[in-house]
């Protein structure tokens, strides 16, 4: 995984879940139809900034066409390790606790990851 992947802003961010949601390349007509409430000019430079950050891979044909390097599934790793270290020390425990202690986790949530627990790590 790209170092770079922790550094997407939450605009850049926008602009990667139009990707990863459509799940092919894409032209930045098709990024920036797909974008609401950003300019021309704004799609186009956070495209700029992915690009160079290593997060979107650009191929010219007739047009360019992205392509995500690092995968929706890699980038939400990425910014929970982040958040779990640097705000709980690295304890997962604590993060869950913490979860709990909010009510961010349903009580269906909980039956699934008691299944997960159980079941280990290959679901």
């Amino acid at each position: 995984m790209h170092d770079s992947s922790n550094k997407i802003s939450n605009a850049e961010l926008k602009i990667m879940q139009v990707i990863w949601e459509a799940g092919k390349e894409m032209t930045y007509s098709q990024i920036w139809d797909a974008v609401e409430h950003n300019s021309k000019s704004t799609t186009q430079t956070l495209i700029t900034r992915l690009v160079k950050k290593g997060i979107l891979k650009q191929d010219k044909r007739e047009v360019y066409y992205y392509t995500p390097t690092v995968t929706k599934h890699e980038y939400s790793y990425a910014k929970t390790d982040e958040l779990m270290n640097r705000v709980y020390a690295g304890s997962a425990k604590d993060l869950v606790s913490a979860l709990f202690k909010e009510n961010a986790i349903s009580q269906e949530d909980f039956e699934e990851l008691k299944k997960f627990w159980s079941g280990g790590k290959e679901k």
